[in-house]
């Protein structure tokens, strides 16, 4: 494979044009480049990391007549796979952990604006798992279902958990990057602010089916908070459950970075230096 495959697959996967991959794929190696002309070690989680290492000054053969030469220090680019490469390599497959590198969560209480974020995320060509939440709701109120936060709390954190399921394991069967609204951990936070007792199952799966360990989580946001016909939390209800995201990600092991409190641009912006 070189430069003008790898940007027909790229075009092809992302509905660009063949010209605008070519650009993407150039612009990435030269990155490289210069990044590798500076000495600074170039990592990419779940592919492997580029490192620039010193070669000092040493005697050689001359292989036309075996004349003893002096070659000098040099430096070489070499590349370590990520243990995913060598798994795909070797025809294994990925361990949950493994994949869930690639998965980026975006968290935080109702009302915060995580849901727009990701949108203008994916309009920027980032692939990304929808809220389950909302869709759940919309689903229930259309079939008469009982499975709602406001009926049977329970029964909805059993649907989100089916949801959030079904998403990782659509992602994993991916490559590349996947935004998540939410995760299977918010479900944990659900049933705590809820005042449920979380079964063990759902602690299992959260345990389990891990995503990146740096996890965005939009912080309470008075200015853009609101309610619609899905979204009846309070204010009070909004700033509980960030608390609640908080300690329950804390708990399994994620780092938490608090979102901008600026505009979408702003934030997309923040997202997207920060993974990529």
């Amino acid at each position: 494979m070189n430069n003008a495959d790898l940007a027909e697959t790229i075009a092809t996967d992302h509905g660009l044009t063949k010209a605008d991959a070519k650009k993407i794929v150039d612009a990435v190696f030269v990155v490289i480049s210069d990044a590798a002309a500076t000495g600074a070690e170039i990592s990419l989680p779940g592919f492997g990391k580029f490192k620039v290492k010193d070669s000092p000054a040493r005697e050689g053969r001359n292989p036309a007549n075996g004349e003893t030469i002096q070659i000098a220090a040099s430096k070489k680019l070499t590349f370590a796979p990520a243990k995913a490469v060598k798994d795909k390599l070797n025809g294994g497959a990925m361990s949950r952990e493994d994949a869930g590198d690639n998965f980026i969560v975006i968290t935080g209480g109702p009302g915060s604006g995580t849901s727009t974020l990701i949108d203008a995320l994916a309009a920027s060509g980032l692939r990304h798992m929808p809220e389950a939440g909302r869709a759940i709701i919309q689903d229930q109120v259309a079939i008469g279902g009982a499975a709602l936060p406001w009926a049977d709390r329970s029964a909805f954190a059993e649907l989100m958990l089916g949801w959030e399921l079904r998403s990782w394991r659509e992602a994993s069967a991916l490559s590349g990057i996947t935004l998540f609204d939410r995760g299977v951990p918010d479900v944990v936070g659900y049933l705590t602010l809820s005042a449920l007792t979380v079964p063990q199952h759902v602690r299992n799966e959260a345990a389990l089916f891990r995503y990146n360990r740096r996890v965005f989580i939009a912080p309470p946001w008075q200015a853009i908070f609101g309610q619609d016909t899905e979204r009846r939390q309070t204010w009070e209800e909004a700033e509980a459950t960030y608390h609640v995201m908080v300690d329950v990600y804390s708990a399994l092991d994620y780092e938490l970075v608090d979102l901008l409190l600026a505009t979408i641009e702003d934030r997309a912006r923040f997202v997207r230096n920060a993974i990529t």
